[in-house]
């Protein structure tokens, strides 16, 4: 059943994009992070233009679940692992001030859009989950995140054994507030274009099929990257699915839910009833069909008397180690900037997202820890692989994982990946970026052929078999099985020749 909550909102026509134009920035993608970026630089006087392939709000935003919240859970924990305390810290002071910019933005355009306060909570739903809402809290309180322990959490209409307890939180219908912020940067002289989709892009030159755009700045908020080929960017990022589900005939709450695990259920309330999701995996694993039973599993458990009115997936693209990657692509070169990896939470994200590009396209100071990848990070990608090159050295922020095989890809066509690149990347999945004409291309060349029937999802590479655990990123070619997927899932190592 595909059905999703806030699909019937009415949107205003913007036209397609065609012809040459022109414009100080321009914005690739029509979601909650360029339109709240659009608004912001038409506010400042900067002349921008949008450019969205369908529709305003149909990707990930259309399946918001409209939680306003600084309470990010596990995502926290992340950040604290893979850059510390101080970075833990500036993301939640960034998400604190994030959730007072989107109520700011929501009572400012005049529009309903079902703005509520509430209260958020971490609940543990089974004894063996106590400790683990306990470390959180210790480390919540330590970044200065205003959270209390609960053993008695109002209205929650699940069994609950404690929670954490976060107040002054806020939701809203979160397309009838991106549709107000694009009417409000339209009017302030914001050029939006819509059902355009980017075919290619150059040197500040956006191209569409009808027509092109030029601009001394392009950003991509396109959520999933798109025309990317910095695989350090791709290294940090993975694809995961989440299942939702409208429920009518549910007790009545108040507050929003969040189970403390990874694959955990989250509720929030709906006039009538509620909006339950549930993690179901990285994209394209075998599992996530299992994962979607066990989901519909929980709900039914929770609420046996509920009646299923509309389900859906979405898609949410993760950094790997919390942070989302917001900024320049080259630290040197301001010219084409990326918002990606907000990790699922979208409302907040995509406003901390805009402010950190505002500052930048302004020529304001970042804060580096939400720098995305670049090739000159390659020394600190790859310096703990046993037996690379590089040597010893600190395991930065885009490091390796340990206990991967790696590949060299020398020899696969420029349509894939960059001219003259090495690249180190853990079995067994890679998703090649383009797998379609540049694939066919390459097979014609001979430098990409087909495995057996028995294996119809691989291609292979020439070359050695590659040994488990090695840094293969210097050594010239190998043989192994690459699955192609939707997506890429690399943690490599890069170098460039």
């Amino acid at each position: 059943m595909e059905e999703k909550y806030w699909q019937e909102v009415p949107e205003a026509q913007y036209p397609v994009l065609r012809g040459q134009q022109k414009c100080d920035v321009a914005i690739v993608g029509g979601g909650l992070v360029g339109v709240t970026l659009a608004w912001m630089l038409t506010r400042q006087g900067v002349h921008t233009a949008l450019v969205e392939a369908k529709t305003l709000g149909c990707g990930a935003a259309s399946g918001c679940t409209g939680k306003v919240t600084a309470q990010l859970e596990e995502t926290y924990e992340r950040v604290m692992r893979a850059q510390g305390h101080e970075a833990a810290q500036l993301l939640c002071e960034m998400q604190r001030d994030a959730v007072k910019g989107v109520v700011a933005l929501a009572k400012g355009t005049g529009t309903p859009m079902g703005l509520a306060s509430q209260t958020v909570y971490v609940s543990a739903l089974a004894p063996d989950q106590v400790p683990a809402v306990e470390s959180l809290l210790r480390l919540e309180q330590s970044i200065g995140l205003p959270v209390a322990w609960e053993t008695d959490h109002g209205d929650c209409p699940v069994p609950s054994y404690a929670a954490i307890r976060l107040e002054r939180q806020a939701l809203l219908e979160p397309l009838a507030y991106l549709h107000a912020l694009a009417a409000q940067a339209s009017e302030g002289g914001c050029a939006i274009f819509t059902n355009s989709p980017v075919t290619s892009l150059e040197p500040q030159l956006v191209l569409t099929r009808s027509g092109s755009l030029r601009a001394q700045i392009i950003v991509l908020c396109t959520g999933t990257p798109i025309h990317m080929k910095q695989l350090p960017l791709l290294a940090m990022l993975e694809q995961r699915t989440a299942m939702l589900a409208i429920l009518e005939g549910t007790p009545t709450f108040t507050g929003s839910y969040l189970e403390n695990r990874s694959e955990g259920v989250t509720l929030r309330p709906i006039p009538g009833g509620a909006l339950v999701v549930g993690d179901l995996g990285i994209t394209g694993s075998k599992c996530l069909r299992t994962q979607a039973d066990a989901f519909t599993k929980a709900w039914r458990q929770f609420f046996p008397d509920a009646r299923l009115t509309g389900s859906w997936v979405r898609q949410d693209v993760y950094s790997r180690d919390g942070m989302p990657l917001v900024g320049p692509l080259e630290k040197r070169d301001s010219h084409l900037l990326v918002a990606t990896g907000l990790s699922g939470w979208g409302l907040t994200g995509s406003y901390l997202a805009a402010r950190l590009l505002c500052r930048n396209i302004l020529g304001r100071s970042q804060p580096e820890a939400f720098f995305p990848a670049s090739p000159q990070l390659c020394q600190e990608i790859c310096r703990d692989a046993p037996g690379c090159p590089a040597g010893s050295g600190r395991h930065g922020r885009h490091g390796l994982s340990p206990g991967h095989a790696q590949v060299h890809a020398h020899g696969l066509p420029p349509a894939l990946f960059p001219s003259g690149a090495a690249l180190g990347m853990p079995l067994p999945r890679l998703g090649l970026l383009h797998s379609g004409r540049g694939v066919r291309r390459a097979r014609r060349r001979g430098r990409v052929h087909q495995p057996p029937a028995a294996a119809p999802a691989l291609m292979r590479l020439d070359g050695p078999k590659p040994r488990e655990g090695s840094c293969l990123c210097c050594v010239p070619g190998h043989k192994t099985a690459l699955p192609v997927s939707r997506f890429v899932d690399i943690a490599c190592c890069i170098h460039s020749s």
